[in-house]
Protein backbone atom coordinates (compact mmCIF):
# COMPACT_ATOMS: atom_id res chain seq x y z
CA UNK A 1 0.00 0.00 0.00
CA UNK A 2 1.42 3.42 -1.34
CA UNK A 3 -1.62 5.84 -1.40
CA UNK A 4 -4.27 7.10 0.71
CA UNK A 5 -6.80 5.38 -1.38
CA UNK A 6 -5.03 2.01 -1.28
CA UNK A 7 -5.13 2.37 2.34
CA UNK A 8 -8.42 3.20 3.02
CA UNK A 9 -9.51 0.30 0.66
CA UNK A 10 -7.49 -2.18 2.48
CA UNK A 11 -8.91 -1.15 5.10
CA UNK A 12 -12.38 -0.89 4.41
CA UNK A 13 -12.69 -4.27 2.29
CA UNK A 14 -10.40 -6.32 3.39
CA UNK A 15 -9.47 -5.45 7.35
CA UNK A 16 -12.71 -4.95 8.27
CA UNK A 17 -14.66 -8.10 6.81
CA UNK A 18 -12.20 -10.14 8.23
CA UNK A 19 -11.57 -8.75 11.86
CA UNK A 20 -14.86 -7.72 12.23
CA UNK A 21 -16.15 -11.26 12.51
CA UNK A 22 -13.19 -13.02 14.41
CA UNK A 23 -12.99 -10.45 17.36
CA UNK A 24 -16.74 -10.82 17.39
CA UNK A 25 -16.59 -14.83 17.38
CA UNK A 26 -13.68 -14.44 20.03
CA UNK A 27 -15.19 -11.85 22.21
CA UNK A 28 -19.08 -13.21 22.07
CA UNK A 29 -19.76 -9.33 21.24
CA UNK A 30 -21.75 -8.15 17.89
CA UNK A 31 -20.15 -7.11 15.14
CA UNK A 32 -21.09 -3.47 16.03
CA UNK A 33 -18.98 -3.94 18.75
CA UNK A 34 -16.35 -5.41 17.37
CA UNK A 35 -16.14 -2.90 14.33
CA UNK A 36 -15.91 -0.35 17.21
CA UNK A 37 -12.99 -2.00 19.38
CA UNK A 38 -11.09 -2.19 15.66
CA UNK A 39 -11.60 1.47 14.65
CA UNK A 40 -10.37 2.46 18.54
CA UNK A 41 -7.42 0.26 17.89
CA UNK A 42 -6.15 0.01 14.80
CA UNK A 43 -5.11 3.54 13.15
CA UNK A 44 -3.19 5.02 10.65
CA UNK A 45 0.30 6.48 11.24
CA UNK A 46 0.00 9.62 9.29
CA UNK A 47 3.45 9.95 7.22
CA UNK A 48 3.39 13.20 5.78
CA UNK A 49 6.43 12.53 4.17
CA UNK A 50 4.40 9.53 2.70
CA UNK A 51 1.65 11.70 1.67
CA UNK A 52 3.93 14.59 -0.01
CA UNK A 53 5.87 12.23 -1.84
CA UNK A 54 2.29 11.02 -3.51
CA UNK A 55 0.99 14.36 -4.07
CA UNK A 56 -1.97 14.04 -1.66
CA UNK A 57 -4.03 16.25 -0.82
CA UNK A 58 -4.21 15.46 3.00
CA UNK A 59 -7.65 17.71 3.40
CA UNK A 60 -9.78 15.44 0.98
CA UNK A 61 -7.55 12.04 3.10
CA UNK A 62 -8.29 13.47 6.46
CA UNK A 63 -11.75 13.95 5.09
CA UNK A 64 -12.53 10.58 4.05
CA UNK A 65 -10.87 8.77 6.76
CA UNK A 66 -13.11 10.71 9.11
CA UNK A 67 -16.53 9.65 6.98
CA UNK A 68 -15.44 5.89 7.53
CA UNK A 69 -14.57 6.31 11.10
CA UNK A 70 -10.61 5.32 10.12
CA UNK A 71 -8.47 7.25 13.11
CA UNK A 72 -4.84 8.76 12.77
CA UNK A 73 -2.92 7.10 15.65
CA UNK A 74 -0.30 9.53 15.52
CA UNK A 75 0.93 12.30 12.90
CA UNK A 76 4.72 11.16 11.40
CA UNK A 77 5.96 14.63 10.64
CA UNK A 78 8.51 14.69 7.98
CA UNK A 79 9.90 15.79 4.99
CA UNK A 80 11.38 14.50 1.59
CA UNK A 81 12.99 15.77 -1.41
CA UNK A 82 11.41 18.09 -4.60
CA UNK A 83 12.00 19.81 -7.01
CA UNK A 84 9.95 21.60 -10.74
CA UNK A 85 11.77 19.74 -13.33
CA UNK A 86 9.90 22.40 -15.80
CA UNK A 87 12.73 24.95 -16.23
CA UNK A 88 16.00 25.34 -18.50
CA UNK A 89 18.52 23.39 -19.62
CA UNK A 90 20.76 24.60 -16.66
CA UNK A 91 18.62 24.52 -13.79
CA UNK A 92 17.77 21.07 -14.57
CA UNK A 93 21.34 19.68 -14.45
CA UNK A 94 21.49 21.64 -11.76
CA UNK A 95 18.60 19.79 -10.10
CA UNK A 96 20.14 16.66 -11.61
CA UNK A 97 23.46 17.16 -10.27
CA UNK A 98 21.68 17.72 -6.67
CA UNK A 99 19.97 14.69 -6.57
CA UNK A 100 22.57 12.57 -7.14
CA UNK A 101 24.57 13.58 -3.91
CA UNK A 102 21.53 12.06 -2.07
CA UNK A 103 22.03 9.04 -4.18
CA UNK A 104 23.32 6.43 -1.24
CA UNK A 105 23.03 3.00 -0.77
CA UNK A 106 21.85 2.91 3.06
CA UNK A 107 17.99 3.50 2.18
CA UNK A 108 15.78 2.94 -0.65
CA UNK A 109 14.78 6.18 -1.97
CA UNK A 110 11.77 5.73 -3.61
CA UNK A 111 11.54 8.48 -6.34
CA UNK A 112 7.28 9.55 -7.52
CA UNK A 113 7.64 11.74 -10.88
CA UNK A 114 4.51 13.37 -11.74
CA UNK A 115 3.66 14.42 -15.27
CA UNK A 116 1.87 17.14 -16.93
CA UNK A 117 -1.17 15.25 -17.03
CA UNK A 118 -1.18 14.06 -13.63
CA UNK A 119 -0.55 10.80 -14.26
CA UNK A 120 2.66 9.64 -11.88
CA UNK A 121 5.75 7.57 -12.79
CA UNK A 122 7.21 5.32 -9.46
CA UNK A 123 10.64 4.71 -9.26
CA UNK A 124 12.21 1.63 -6.27
CA UNK A 125 15.18 4.05 -5.95
CA UNK A 126 17.29 7.01 -7.46
CA UNK A 127 19.88 5.37 -8.97
CA UNK A 128 16.76 3.78 -12.03
CA UNK A 129 14.70 7.76 -11.41
CA UNK A 130 17.87 8.74 -12.24
CA UNK A 131 19.00 7.08 -15.41
CA UNK A 132 15.25 8.14 -16.70
CA UNK A 133 15.77 11.71 -15.51
CA UNK A 134 15.03 13.13 -18.46
CA UNK A 135 11.73 11.37 -19.30
CA UNK A 136 8.95 12.84 -21.21
CA UNK A 137 6.59 15.22 -19.92
CA UNK A 138 7.80 15.13 -16.30
CA UNK A 139 7.17 18.30 -14.46
CA UNK A 140 8.18 17.13 -10.89
CA UNK A 141 9.90 15.16 -9.24
CA UNK A 142 9.57 14.04 -5.14
CA UNK A 143 11.92 11.44 -3.54
CA UNK A 144 11.61 9.95 0.03
CA UNK A 145 15.10 11.47 1.76
CA UNK A 146 14.52 12.64 4.86
CA UNK A 147 15.82 15.82 5.27
CA UNK A 148 15.71 18.21 8.08
CA UNK A 149 12.02 19.09 8.47
CA UNK A 150 13.33 22.99 9.40
CA UNK A 151 14.77 23.42 6.02
CA UNK A 152 13.49 24.52 2.82
CA UNK A 153 15.75 25.49 0.37
CA UNK A 154 18.35 22.47 -0.24
CA UNK A 155 20.34 23.95 -2.97
CA UNK A 156 18.97 23.45 -5.94
CA UNK A 157 16.03 21.05 -4.38
CA UNK A 158 13.47 22.09 -1.81
CA UNK A 159 11.90 20.34 0.78
CA UNK A 160 8.17 19.05 1.47
CA UNK A 161 8.17 21.60 4.43
CA UNK A 162 4.89 22.93 3.07
CA UNK A 163 2.92 19.41 3.30
CA UNK A 164 3.93 19.64 7.17
CA UNK A 165 2.83 22.80 7.51
CA UNK A 166 -0.48 22.14 5.73
CA UNK A 167 -1.39 19.14 7.80
CA UNK A 168 -0.65 21.28 11.09
CA UNK A 169 -2.95 23.76 10.12
CA UNK A 170 -5.84 20.90 9.87
CA UNK A 171 -4.72 19.61 12.93
CA UNK A 172 -5.00 22.97 14.80
CA UNK A 173 -8.29 23.97 13.13
CA UNK A 174 -9.86 20.23 13.90
CA UNK A 175 -7.73 17.76 16.16
CA UNK A 176 -7.91 14.23 14.72
CA UNK A 177 -5.23 13.13 16.90
CA UNK A 178 -3.15 14.02 20.47
CA UNK A 179 0.06 11.98 18.94
CA UNK A 180 2.55 14.13 16.87
CA UNK A 181 6.23 12.50 16.34
CA UNK A 182 8.82 14.05 14.69
CA UNK A 183 10.97 11.44 12.14
CA UNK A 184 14.28 12.01 10.40
CA UNK A 185 16.75 9.45 10.29
CA UNK A 186 18.89 10.15 7.89
CA UNK A 187 21.57 12.47 9.83
CA UNK A 188 24.31 9.93 8.94
CA UNK A 189 24.18 9.80 5.20
CA UNK A 190 22.93 13.68 4.54
CA UNK A 191 25.02 15.68 2.25
CA UNK A 192 27.96 17.53 4.13
CA UNK A 193 25.98 20.75 4.13
CA UNK A 194 23.21 19.38 6.03
CA UNK A 195 25.39 18.12 8.70
CA UNK A 196 25.02 19.94 12.28
CA UNK A 197 25.92 18.30 15.38
CA UNK A 198 23.14 15.80 16.34
CA UNK A 199 22.19 17.92 19.38
CA UNK A 200 21.64 20.73 17.40
CA UNK A 201 19.54 19.30 14.23
CA UNK A 202 17.19 17.27 16.90
CA UNK A 203 16.56 20.35 18.87
CA UNK A 204 15.82 22.51 15.72
CA UNK A 205 13.44 19.86 14.34
CA UNK A 206 11.69 19.72 17.73
CA UNK A 207 11.46 23.84 17.80
CA UNK A 208 10.37 24.15 14.23
CA UNK A 209 7.41 22.08 15.14
CA UNK A 210 6.23 24.25 18.46
CA UNK A 211 6.80 26.97 16.61
CA UNK A 212 4.73 26.04 13.57
CA UNK A 213 2.20 24.21 15.62
CA UNK A 214 1.07 27.35 18.14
Amino acid sequence: METGREFIDWYTNDLLPIAVQDIATSFGITAIEAESLIKRHLCLCYDVCHFAIGYEDHAVVLKELKAKGIRVGKIQISAALKANLDQSIEQRAAIKNSFQKFNEPTYLHQVVALKSDGQVIRYSDLTPALADFDHHDVIQWRAHFHVPISVQDIGALQSTQQDIIELLELQKSEPFTDHLEVETYTWEVLPEQLKIPIAESISNELEWVIKTNV
